[in-house]
């Protein structure tokens, strides 16, 4: 009896507060709830105004082929998100369906684990697509295929959002693009594993529209920069890098050459104290970041065993010394290195000089 007063108490609820609690959930998890209860809720979800948010990575292997046959297929039209897995049994998932032109309201693409056999295809299905503007992959075969992966996806016209991730340790890349060939619409780019600075550079002379730039890993170049190459980017106003493993003296090129409109930038650099040279930056920002409110970064070496280290910016100096006989007893017998972070926030005034804060972590 009471179960039934709920369902009736539901029920008196208007379709607009129930496209509402739509709008939070899963297709999936729609159609499993209130498929075939009754009329009105078949009439609901079935509505072609009905816009569908479909998350297939995450449910277990049982259930995909019944998202996949019963909601994604007969509701292709109606799908504005869809994340798909490509990590269970190959021959049976990629068979269910494929991505192209009748998914005429897709907005949002997710990726993952998904083999090069299938992903370079699928992505000159997808140049059809009209309205797809946020795609997101998850990538761990070949790595010669990166380039033609972005190659690829730079060729979809209407893409904003595009990030690729790439799990392999210390894995050697090689990332060419062809430049006069490739214009992008992209204005958000993460770049989701290592790439050298010259390579960083390639990408970037496709991406004139670029927003916002996200890298994990900055290796240094392979090849020497060439200030002629570098073209700046008159929208770009945020760089963030996970890791820099790429000189100061790269990396000055590159800051006053490609974002002239940077208003924020982060990254880590590791093992050149150049880094940490506060004249050098000040010059560097006053000249040539002029629009520059937010500047982070954090700076690690890794240190001999008697843990000695020179840290000079401006007006400031830090000798860190241990020499003790006490030092391997308070470290570890057999240690030969110590791992030091120096994590420095900078505060940019209006007339570009210099405040820092600073803490030092072993």
């Amino acid at each position: 009896m009471v179960d039934r007063k709920i369902i009736s108490c539901i029920e008196n609820l208007s379709n607009e507060i129930f496209y509402e609690i739509f709008d939070f959930l899963d297709g999936c998890e729609i159609y499993q709830a209130f498929s075939n209860l009754n009329d009105r809720f078949q009439t609901l979800i079935t509505c072609s105004t009905l816009r569908l948010k479909i998350d297939l990575s995450t449910r277990p292997d049982s259930s995909l082929e019944y998202g996949s046959k019963y909601v994604v297929v007969p509701n292709k039209d109606r799908i504005i998100a869809l994340s798909w897995p490509f990590s269970y049994d190959h021959n049976l998932g990629y068979t269910l369906f494929n991505i192209d032109s009748s998914f005429i309201r897709l907005e949002i693409l997710t990726l993952r684990s998904i083999r090069a056999n299938d992903l370079i295809p699928l992505l000159i299905n997808m140049i059809s697509l009209p309205h797809l503007f946020s795609l997101t992959i998850n990538y761990d075969e070949d790595p010669q295929e990166i380039s033609n992966i972005y190659q690829a996806s730079f060729n979809l016209s209407m893409l904003k959002y595009f990030k690729l991730s790439f799990f392999a340790f210390e894995t050697l890349l090689s990332i060419s693009i062809n430049v006069d060939k490739q214009l992008t619409t992209i204005k958000y780019l993460v770049i989701d594993h290592c790439c050298s600075l010259d390579e960083l550079i390639a990408l970037l002379s496709c991406t004139h529209q670029l927003c916002q730039l996200t890298c994990e890993q900055v290796n240094e170049s392979h090849k020497n920069i060439v200030k002629d190459t570098l073209y700046p980017i008159l929208s770009l106003t945020r760089i963030s890098i996970g890791r820099c493993y790429a000189n100061f003296n790269e990396i000055e090129i590159f800051l006053t050459k490609i974002p002239s409109q940077l208003e924020v930038l982060r990254f880590n650099s590791f093992s050149d104290v150049n880094y940490l040279d506060a004249n050098r930056w000040e010059r560097i920002i006053s000249q040539y970041l002029q629009h520059l409110n937010i500047f982070e970064f954090q700076y690690n070496e890794i240190i001999g065993r008697y843990l000695q280290a020179t840290i000079d910016y401006k007006k400031f100096e830090i000798i860190l010394m241990k020499n003790d006989t006490n030092f391997n007893d308070d470290v570890g017998q057999n240690t030969e290195q110590v791992y030091t972070t120096i994590s420095s926030n900078y505060n940019v005034d209006r007339n570009k000089s210099i405040r820092h804060h600073r803490s030092i972590k072993f």
